[in-house]
Order: C-alpha cells, then sequence, then structure tokens
C-alpha cells in the first residue's frame, strides 16, 4: 500500500536556522502525506479530504479556522488538485503552503508560547470548563530542545501547572470554573500523567464519566495524536515513523488509530481535584 521510506536523521547542526527548518518541514509533511494516501486508499475518499480531515495539515499551515477554512483551504486545493498523481509534485505544494505561512508571522513568532509554556488551556465559559493544552515542539524551530517528558524537567512542568491553576482559582474570572478537560496522546505516558490528579488519569471506559479518562479513536486533525511524532527537538521521531509507517501495511478502516504508536485519550475531573492535588485549596 505504501512504499517504504529510508528515514536518516537529517545532518542539521550544520545548516543554518532556515535550511533546518526547510528540511525538517519536508520530513514532517512526507509523514503525514503517506498517512493521507494510505487513508485515501483504504477508505476510498478523495485525498485533499484525507489530508484536511486526518491530518493536522490546516494547524501547520496556520488556518485561522481549523474547522472551516474557507477560503484559505480553498486556495490550497486549487493549486494541490493539479499535481494529480505525482507525490514529488504534492509535497511541494506543501511545503509552499508551509513556508508562505511561517513568513507572513513575526521573525521567532510563538504562537503556543505564554507564561505557562508549555501549558496553556482555554476558558469555556458557557460550559463552566477549563480546557488544557500541551504545545508541541514546532518542526519550524527543530534547533531548540523541547523536554517535555524528560524526567530533569518534571519538577519545572510541576511548577508550571502550579502556577497555571493558581492563576485560574486566583482569578475572577474563572470562579465558575467547574472542569477540567483533555486530549492527548501524553496521556499514554507514566512520565506525564505523574504530573496530574489521579481522578483524571485513572482509566475509565464509561463515555459520561464524571472523572477519568478513556480511549479516544477519532480525531485526527491536532496535536493531540500528531504530537507523538516529533522528537524533542521537533525533528520527526525516526523510531516512532518507523513503526508507524510499518502499521500503514495493515491500515485498519474501523480502527485508523492503532497505526499509531501511543494511543490518545480524553480526560476529565473537577477542577478541584487539581486544586487538592497542587496544594491549593484553602
Amino acid at each position: 500500500m505504501t512504499e517504504q521510506p529510508s528515514w536518516h536523521a537529517p545532518q542539521m547542526d550544520a545548516l543554518s536556522p532556515k535550511e533546518s527548518a526547510e528540511m525538517n518541514a519536508r520530513d514532517h509533511f512526507t509523514l503525514r502525506l503517506k498517512w493521507a494516501h494510505a487513508v485515501s486508499e483504504v477508505l476510498r475518499i478523495p485525498l485533499s479530504k484525507a489530508l484536511f480531515e486526518y491530518t493536522d495539515l490546516a494547524l501547520r499551515m496556520g488556518f485561522a479556522n481549523l474547522q472551516h477554512p474557507g477560503e484559505q483551504w480553498n486556495a490550497f486545493l486549487d493549486v494541490f488538485e493539479k499535481t494529480g498523481d505525482d507525490r514529488r509534485a504534492q509535497l511541494g505544494v506543501l511545503l509552499d503552503f508551509h513556508r508562505k505561512d511561517q513568513e507572513s508571522r513575526r521573525e521567532g513568532a510563538d504562537l503556543h508560547s505564554g507564561p505557562y509554556s508549555p501549558f496553556r488551556f482555554n476558558w469555556l465559559e458557557d460550559r463552566d470548563l477549563i480546557y488544557m493544552h500541551f504545545s508541541s515542539p514546532s518542526f519550524s524551530r527543530p534547533y531548540e530542545k523541547f523536554e517535555l517528558l524528560q524526567v530533569e524537567s518534571r519538577a519545572v512542568l510541576h511548577d508550571q501547572l502550579v502556577h497555571m491553576f493558581s492563576d485560574i482559582k486566583n482569578d475572577r474570572k474563572y470562579a465558575n470554573a467547574r472542569t477540567v478537560r483533555t486530549r492527548t496522546w501524553l496521556l499514554s505516558r507514566d512520565e506525564f500523567t505523574r504530573l496530574l490528579p489521579p481522578s483524571f488519569t485513572t482509566l475509565n471506559e464509561n463515555g459520561d464519566m464524571p472523572s477519568g479518562m478513556n480511549l479516544e479513536l477519532d480525531g485526527f486533525r491536532g496535536a493531540d495524536r500528531w504530537g507523538q511524532m516529533y522528537s524533542t527537538e521537533g525533528r520527526v521521531n525516526q523510531k516512532r515513523a518507523q513503526q508507524f509507517l510499518r502499521n500503514l501495511e495493515h491500515l485498519d478502516r474501523e480502527n485508523l488509530s492503532a497505526a499509531f504508536p501511543y494511543p490518545t485519550y480524553r480526560a476529565v475531573a473537577p477542577i478541584e481535584d487539581f486544586y487538592r492535588f497542587y496544594g491549593l485549596s484553602s
């Protein structure tokens, strides 16, 4: 079904940051394109649909509205569909649109940085909900090391979470917050779950659960699943990429997520559990 590339970590140390980012983006988009071709074949859907609905393409190209990208997506399709079955040309289009997005941003800007980095959150006031995010390293800046799962980083990460939830607790804007939710592949890693309350990270197969986590079989458009394909420097994680590509040879149309080395989970718990866990209860 898919051709197997030879994955060799690029010798980026001797390259300029711009050259390094370009080479790295090529590796990442190659991986996504191979996956999209496999999904397109097994589901019998157009390749463009597979790219949009089953990869983080819209996110990586900086589309303003990831759910309904409108004109941005149509502009991409106009160019992409002219490539026919030429995979090299398809990859070139992906890289070109990604490059234009990067050039349109302020030099060195990081949309996901913040006071709690690598953590951040959205406040969904109509649901009294805090939605947590865990930033992935950017493949546009592969020369910067990102150590979300390193043992040495655990104390720093814990302090960032304490900082974040302390600010949430003490800000009247979030006074009605009742629940915390997230969805990420990181919940499959013990190094990560130790940073979070047990009620949030205990497996619970009840889909209507008030607390706990359960397996997420759907959802392929964000870093919550694709983040596992990064190394600590934002490059393609070679070991996981090899496993992923092998899994494409026997892709299950009823369980596409099984192709990824690590499963993705969604989790929920009362915000009071976080306050207690981080020693913030009054």
